[in-house]
């Protein structure tokens, strides 16, 4: 049995009813609602939501709300929040498919009640809810939503070489994809750090210790199984990108 799991942050108490989720989500399946709970089951896999009358704890926002690349409101809007839901996708399908199906549930459940936005607790980011909805309601045929899924970091060194790292790959069982010190732009750095990523969450672990990876024919980047420079004690995908 496999879960993924993410939390809603709400301005104020209350989750969805049955009645909206089922309006929202017409392919439902054995919805069971009580006072604070609900769960139905969709493409086999099941979905929970829970209704928690208390704050996710600052300790546990105050990180992500420094770092999130999509947040840029007002921080109290989230640290001064007064509830959350807890909300899970379970079944034995693999957690690439329970993490779309729980994205598609976030979405609805974010249009039924009174939130703030989404934490993504396997990615340690914080997204605003109508960029969520925004995402995951016009995902293109055959693409996943990674940028919900993973928090792709950016960092420019002091000598002014660019390095990236990412944090949710582990979540998916994949290890996570560093690319460090390289002298590239900031979008050509992310473009091959996201495609890596994609490529991954496709095929499986695929990228072994001195395979090449690129994005043409003419892009030819080693692949490293090393020492993160994040997490000493994580083995990572590290791609050498000059």
């Amino acid at each position: 049995m496999n879960l993924v799991v993410a939390m809603i942050i709400l301005s104020s108490p209350g989750g969805p009813t049955a009645g909206e989720l089922e309006s929202l989500l017409p392919n439902v399946q054995e919805i069971a609602y009580t006072e604070n709970s609900i769960t139905y089951t969709i493409n086999g896999v099941t979905i929970s939501c829970g209704s928690i009358d208390a704050p996710i704890p600052v300790s546990e926002l105050s990180g992500p709300l420094k770092t999130s690349r999509y947040w840029e409101n007002d921080d109290d809007l989230i640290l001064n929040s007064k509830a959350h839901l807890i909300v899970s996708a379970s079944g034995p399908n693999d957690k690439k498919q329970l993490a779309s199906e729980l994205t598609h549930a976030i979405s609805a459940i974010l249009k039924a009640t009174d939130s703030v936005a989404v934490y993504w607790g396997g990615a340690t980011h914080i997204v605003p809810r109508d960029v969520f909805s925004e995402i995951a309601d016009y995902i293109p045929e055959g693409a996943l939503p990674l940028y919900l899924w993973i928090d792709f970091r950016m960092i420019e060194e002091e000598d002014g070489t660019v390095s990236l790292f990412t944090t949710g790959m582990k979540e998916f069982d994949l290890m996570e994809v560093e690319i460090e010190r390289s002298r590239g732009s900031f979008e050509e750095i992310y473009d091959i750090g996201f495609n890596a990523c994609h490529y991954v969450m496709d095929n499986g672990p695929v990228l072994g210790d001195g395979d090449t990876f690129g994005l043409s024919e003419n892009q030819i980047l080693k692949v490293h199984h090393q020492e993160s420079f994040v997490d000493r004690s994580e083995t990572v995908i590290n791609i050498k990108m000059e």
